[in-house]
């Protein structure tokens, strides 16, 4: 189906007056946690993917037989034309994606050079391959509640926060459903090497189906099986590769840390990875 620029921006003009007077507020999406999409549920976090679940139904409208409200009215009907007219284009797209911020992310990859002062034997791309991997491999250990392998990719304080929503989410009967991922975008931000303890800072484009499904019914609880949610990620990655003792800086907020009495920061609580050989998450955030 085909539109006029004009009936473009006729539209475009209406909905902006309808959202002027009906939306309410527009949530900024929060994270850190396995919930990769803002859930408004029972799981205690706000899922917001699914806009035809997140337009508000107990609107009070106050009616009157006074000529001073047939403004109003007006205006509850414009809306009305506007919901089916979007309704109508979006499902005559050719893919029914959700529609996300059109605010761009600017982020750049360091140079091979630049990361080779801190890990010699790999290429930015390389790099790229082995934390998108890991991504990976934590949302599908996320989905089928594999508590081990999420602890084998996970610092011990990201694995305990995971643990406790999975074990919250399992109470429920419900299961988070992410599939059909597509990269769209990934670059290496920064890297960094604090006492043996090798950071890796990480932005992701990520688009997938994302929802949440009863166990018992197979039914979907939260979100739409048919619908892409586009998620951009920070996500930082580490490693060491040799016995860390002595002091060294906590590489969240840049506090002093004897290794050879803790492992754990006593500002601000983040475990000091010690002995991951290889790369695993230490943060995850959907910005």
């Amino acid at each position: 189906m085909k539109y006029s620029k004009f009936s473009k921006f006729l539209i475009s003009l209406i909905a902006i007056v309808s959202l002027f007077f009906f939306v309410p507020s527009i949530k900024s999406v929060t994270a850190d946690s396995g919930w990769d999409t803002d859930f408004d549920s029972d799981f205690g976090s706000d899922f917001d993917s699914d806009f035809g679940s997140d337009f508000d139904s107990d609107y009070d409208y106050y009616g009157s037989s006074s000529g001073e409200d047939a403004p109003a009215v007006v205006v509850i009907v414009a809306a009305v034309i506007v919901v089916v007219v979007i309704i109508i284009i979006i499902k005559s797209s050719p893919k029914n994606t959700i529609m996300t911020s059109s605010v761009g992310y600017n982020y750049n990859d360091i140079s091979d050079d630049e990361l080779k002062k801190f890990i010699p034997n790999l290429t930015v791309e390389e790099l790229k391959d082995i934390t998108y991997k890991i991504f990976l491999d934590v949302q599908d250990a996320w989905m089928n509640f594999n508590y081990d392998k999420i602890r084998n990719l996970c610092t011990d304080e990201l694995y305990n926060a995971y643990k406790t929503q999975l074990q919250t989410l399992k109470l429920k009967n419900g299961k988070n459903v992410m599939c059909d991922f597509l990269l769209k975008d990934i670059k290496i931000t920064g890297v960094s090497d604090n006492n043996g303890i090798i950071k890796v800072d990480t932005y992701m484009d990520i688009e997938m189906y994302d929802y949440v499904i009863n166990t018992k019914t197979n039914e979907v609880i939260r979100g739409n099986k048919k619908r892409i949610v586009n998620n951009h990620y920070l996500m930082t990655f580490v490693k060491t590769d040799k016995e860390v003792t002595g002091e060294t800086k906590c590489p969240d907020c840049g506090a002093k840390v004897d290794l050879n009495t803790s492992a754990k920061c006593e500002y601000c609580g983040s475990t000091i990875v010690k002995d991951a050989k290889e790369f695993v998450l230490s943060k995850k955030k959907v910005v």
